[in-house]
């Protein structure tokens, strides 16, 4: 059961995943453009496929809220393209 603290094996898992973009970045393999891209496109993706899985409206959510952390993260340090 559920006991709503948080889950050590999800918390290093989501801090493994948020590194690599940030290391894909640093040694310019993708831009950081890229990165917020392949987090939109995971966030389009589970919102499409979130109920077909079986997720209720609030996993659904904090899926989609952690995602949106992500591309947020990210998108502090996109620069403004001319």
């Amino acid at each position: 059961a559920f006991d709503g603290a948080p889950e050590p094996h999800g918390h290093a898992a989501i801090l493994l995943i948020e590194s690599v973009p940030h290391t894909l970045i640093a040694r310019g393999v993708i831009t950081i453009h890229d990165a917020v891209e392949a987090v939109e496109t995971a966030a389009d993706v589970k919102n499409e496929i979130g109920s077909e899985m079986g997720d209720t409206q609030a996993t659904l959510a904090a899926s989609l809220a952690i995602l949106k952390s992500m591309s947020a993260s990210l998108s502090i340090d996109v620069q403004p393209l001319d």
